[in-house]
Order: C-alpha cells, then structure tokens, then sequence
C-alpha cells in the first residue's frame, strides 16, 4: 500500500514497523481484558448484553490511535501530524 500511495503524495502515511510492534503490545492485555469482560456479559438477557458488547468493542476501537501516539512517543518521533517525508528511490 505504502508503494503505490507514493506516486499520489511523499506524506509518510503509515507508522513505521516498531512503532506499531509496540501499539500491538500496549493493545495485548486492553484485548485480553476486553475479552474477559465479554465473556462475563455474554448475551443474555440480549437488551442488556448488546449495549455493554457494544460499549466493549468500542472502548477497545478507541485506544488504538492513543497507543499509536504513545509508541511514537516512547521511540522519540513525537507526534504523528508532523509532515514525515518519504525517500523516492
């Protein structure tokens, strides 16, 4: 993907390999704990068990970005809106 969005813009896109090996870390045990709070609600009765999944699911979507900025953080890149050029071979 990196490739061909190369020829539209020289805007680094996409965070660098160790940055997201790390947001994967950070997001591991949010996962595991996302899981177990799930299996706790389960479905039933379906009118309580739907909007506290759905809560879960989104509370876990949401930290993705935050554990990308803290990554880039721990790196030493700063932040993520700074223009990052990408070298053209």
């Amino acid at each position: 993907m990196r490739a061909g969005i190369a020829r539209i813009t020289s805007v680094l896109l996409f965070a660098p390999w160790d940055a997201r090996l790390i947001q994967h870390l950070f997001l591991l045990p949010m996962l595991l704990v996302s899981f177990w709070a799930s299996l706790r609600v389960q479905w039933r009765p379906l009118w309580i068990a739907l909007p506290l999944q759905l809560i879960l699911g989104s509370a876990f979507a949401a930290m993705a970005y935050p554990a990308l900025i803290l990554a880039n953080t721990i790196l030493g890149r700063g932040n993520l809106h700074e223009p990052l050029l990408v070298a053209h071979l």
